[in-house]
């Protein structure tokens, strides 16, 4: 699926959150309300071109900012803009991010008129505490009700959310993550709490008030979130911030970024649910088969084959070779294996 992405920094947003720099996350900076309909014209034209150029349709996106907290008339002008260009089959669908207060049900019942494929929420944490020090202005109950008005009109949910709040320990998160499950979205995406300057956040670091995670800790609260989440079925679709000039050149202050964290991510993934197989099976002193789909052996492996070397010395293996097999269709998009052990 092609995605065509328009990013709207700060639009919309009632306030601003203690982290949020989006300057640096987009490398785009805010527009004013006057000049917001006229900058979507013109990326949805040169989409369209795109799109009967390369004959690629695909999904219009709006990121960055609070889309459905624009005023009510920009939004039905996005609408009328949009529809004729739906019902050509130029773009297959729309999905926005938006805050959970923000799901109201004039701008839902405005929005029926598109072909809506996911409306991805900025829930970051379902701890109203932490809701509180990150300044969202909502609570738990607020994003229940968001949740349950989107999936009354059928429409996909995504959640979006955070790890290294401040004052926030693994028992908490890992709260949200199972929180987060009972609402049934239809994906998630994880990304690490990072300090950016001319924020709220920043001034805390700087003061010595807050210490953002280690990247080796992140990796493994977003590994076992990610096991959770892919076992009661719910798609990860992003793990860690995407990659930019700006954040490669660490334009930020301290935090857990890596260019290469879901990545990092889904090999500790292999490491634990390969691990649990062997300690189920008694793999001691055994000799080992791991077959997976071809496409996963990066991941499965590790970087300079580092899981292999784990299981291994962890069980002090006599032999552990990798297989491979055909995945049905139905799995593509799952990281799926086999272990088989020999005494």
């Amino acid at each position: 699926m092609v995605i065509y992405p328009i990013f709207l920094p700060f639009s919309g947003c009632p306030s601003r959150c203690i982290y949020c720099n989006q300057s640096i996350n987009t490398l785009e900076h805010p527009v004013e309300h006057e000049k917001i309909l006229e900058e979507v014209k013109i990326r949805i034209g040169a989409f369209k071109e795109i799109v009967l150029k390369n004959k690629r349709p695909g999904e219009i996106a709006f990121y960055g900012g609070t889309f459905t907290a624009l005023p009510l008339n920009f939004i039905e002008k996005i609408v009328e803009l949009l529809h004729p260009l739906c019902l050509k089959g130029i773009f297959t669908g729309v999905r926005f991010s938006t805050r959970p207060d923000a799901v109201t049900n004039g701008v839902l019942e405005v929005l029926r008129g598109l072909p809506i494929s996911m409306v991805e929420l900025g829930v970051q944490t379902l701890n109203n505490r932490l809701l509180e020090i990150l300044n969202r202005g909502y609570t738990t109950k607020t994003v229940e009700e968001a949740v349950k008005k989107i999936q009354a009109l059928g429409w996909k949910v995504g959640l979006q959310l955070m790890v290294g709040i401040p004052d926030e320990d693994r028992k908490t998160f890992f709260e949200t993550v199972e929180l987060s499950i009972a609402l049934s979205p239809n994906a998630v995406r994880l990304y690490p709490l990072i300090v950016f300057p001319n924020t709220i956040l920043g001034k805390w670091y700087e003061e010595a008030r807050f210490q953002p995670l280690s990247l080796k800790e992140a990796i493994l609260r977003c590994a076992k979130a990610l096991m959770m989440f892919e076992e009661a079925g719910v798609d990860v679709i992003r793990i860690g911030l995407q990659s930019n000039r700006a954040l490669d050149n660490r334009s930020f202050l301290a935090g857990p970024y890596h260019p290469a964290f879901g990545y990092l991510t889904r090999v500790h993934w292999w490491r634990l649910v390969v691990n649990r197989e062997l300690e189920k099976m008694e793999a001691q002193e055994g000799r080992v088969k791991i077959e997976i789909p071809e496409r996963f052996l990066s991941e499965c492996l590790g970087p300079k084959q580092i899981n292999m070397r784990f299981w291994v010395r962890k069980w002090a293996l006599r032999e552990l070779s990798i297989g491979f097999f055909n995945e049905p269709a139905t799995m593509f998009s799952k990281r799926v294996y086999i272990v088989r052990v020999n005494k």
